[in-house]
């Protein structure tokens, strides 16, 4: 992900978006097409409103704000924290951390751009908010590109494409169906539950 949002330079090779090399394109205009939702969003202070609309080129309505809230099961937490108002102090300490990753995709639902990056953004959840937050991320991904980097594989389960790496070597890559078939670490994994 860090170099997809040019963090680093290739040592070798290039990155490419549709058939262009990112290193030619100007930094800020292509940052602009990705939204990104790093594991322990949000990182940074200010209201609950602030960080809704952090990313948005126009600030969205009250309404907007608090839809997004309860399609990832937020509202009511937020309701009784003060509402959209609420500080959440330094790097979002006042919320607990499944708070803060609800908050996060909140505002991931309310971004339009054209490319969504998303690293364990359900780790901190139980499987019954893993479930609806994930259901609202296929909703609001529809039609842009995602790339998820996960460790719960229930997450990804239904990608066009899964790339299983073992000790950061490509080891295979298919649909969750091809690579139950047909690659003996991914039917591991999928059995113990998890990704490494």
């Amino acid at each position: 992900l860090n170099l997809i949002e040019k963090f680093y330079t290739p040592q070798s090779g290039a990155v490419l978006l549709n058939g262009t090399d990112v290193s030619r394109m100007d930094y800020a205009g292509y940052r602009s097409l990705f939204s990104y939702l790093p594991q322990n969003a949000p990182g940074f202070s200010g209201t609950v409103r602030e960080m809704l609309n952090y990313t948005s080129r126009e600030p969205h309505d009250d309404g907007t704000l608090l839809e997004a809230l309860r399609k990832v099961g937020l509202d009511e937490d937020i309701s009784a924290l003060g509402g959209l108002d609420y500080e959440i102090g330094a790097g979002g300490e006042k919320l607990s951390g499944g708070q803060r990753q609800k908050l996060g995709v909140a505002r991931l639902l309310l971004s339009d751009t054209e490319y969504v990056l998303l690293d364990e953004a359900t780790s901190a959840l139980d499987v019954d908010a893993t479930s609806k937050v994930q259901k609202a991320i296929d909703e609001a991904c529809r039609g842009r590109t995602q790339i998820t980097v996960a460790h719960d594989l229930s997450t990804v389960q239904n990608a066009d494409k899964i790339l299983v790496f073992n000790k950061g070597t490509l080891e295979a890559q298919g649909t969750h169906e091809e690579l139950l078939a047909a690659c003996p670490l991914y039917r591991q994994l999928v059995k113990e539950g998890k990704a490494s």
